[in-house]
């Protein structure tokens, strides 16, 4: 969504008279026929679409509805991301000290038993000898006694041995059970970003829709604006004629008078009596002309005001 009020250079709180300000400006540097770039129509378009919304104050509410519902969306997106990042740091955290821990328990579990096997071996190469000097003459004590050692080295080996095997199992499952919690997790996400996709879709559709009604209701202005200019246009040519007229008129009165000079006296103060009661009628006749007068004034201001729209 593009925030109106950053692309012309002023406060969401901005007057009627700063935003008028403020679109003069831009467009006369974005305007087609100074501007050449190959965008000039697209941003005189949006700069047009821009005056249409905030100069009127049904839109301008609708807007910042809009705007202020736009910045809680992306507030509320980038506080989750941060939640995101920050719950899968911990995770991270987590499994590095747990990857250290088994790490370090493998350690002294190896070092237990190599200290157990040391001494066990010490154990018994001191019974070794400790039977070899009791049975150093009898042969089947010493070979029973190697047996015996032989078996348990055996046995300790075994032992070892099955440990190794259950701490791996332990291992391999523990790392099915994290991989299998993560492509969960992961799946939970790709869930989560297409719902997001679509209400984007959505608000984008709702959007276009909403700039299509202004824009014909635009239109519906400017058609609007263009009858009136035409009608206003009419009555001032009809004026024209009318005052094209008047010269005409003014000779024939003329005429009309040097006609009453040279007739009778009877006639010349009938012509009087018909002059005084058109000087008496003058005054309304002045009054109706400064009428019309005042409205062509007002209609050549109101095409003036139009014009600069």
């Amino acid at each position: 969504m593009i925030n109106y009020y950053t692309y012309l250079k002023i406060s969401e709180s901005a007057s009627y008279d700063e935003i008028k300000l403020a679109y003069r400006k831009l467009a006369q540097k974005i305007h087609p026929d100074r501007y050449k770039g190959n965008d000039a129509e697209e941003k005189m378009k949006l700069l047009n679409e821009i005056k249409a919304t905030l100069l009127d104050h049904l839109k301008r509410a609708e807007y910042d509805r809009q705007l202020v519902s736009f910045k809680q969306f992306q507030e509320k997106i980038r506080k989750e991301a941060q939640q995101r990042a920050e719950k899968e740091a911990q995770q991270r955290a987590e499994k590095e000290a747990q990857q250290r821990a088994e790490k370090e328990a493998q350690q002294r579990a190896e070092k237990e038993a190599q200290q157990r096997a040391e001494k066990e071996a010490q154990q018994c190469a001191e019974k070794e000898a400790q039977q070899r000097a009791e049975i150093q003459n009898k042969k089947y004590w010493r070979i029973f006694g190697i047996i015996f050692t032989i078996f348990l080295g055996a046995l300790f080996i075994a032992k070892i041995l099955h440990k190794s095997t259950l701490i791996k199992a332990q291992q391999q499952e523990l790392a099915q059970q994290q991989e299998l919690a993560q492509q969960q997790e992961l799946a939970q996400q790709q869930e989560l970003a297409q719902q997001q996709e679509l209400a984007r879709q959505q608000k984008l559709a709702q959007q276009q829709e909403l700039a299509r009604q202004q824009k014909l209701a635009q239109q519906q202005e400017l058609a609007q604006q263009q009858e009136l200019a035409q009608q206003q246009e009419l009555a001032r040519q009809q004026k024209l004629a009318q005052q094209q007229e008047s010269p005409q008129q003014q000779e024939l009165a003329r005429q009309q008078k040097l006609a009453q000079q040279q007739e009778s006296p009877q006639q010349q103060k009938l012509a009087r009596q018909q002059k005084l009661a058109q000087q008496q009628e003058s005054p309304q006749q002045q009054k109706l002309a400064r009428q019309q007068k005042s409205d062509q004034e007002h209609d050549s201001m109101s095409l003036d005001y139009i014009d600069l729209n």
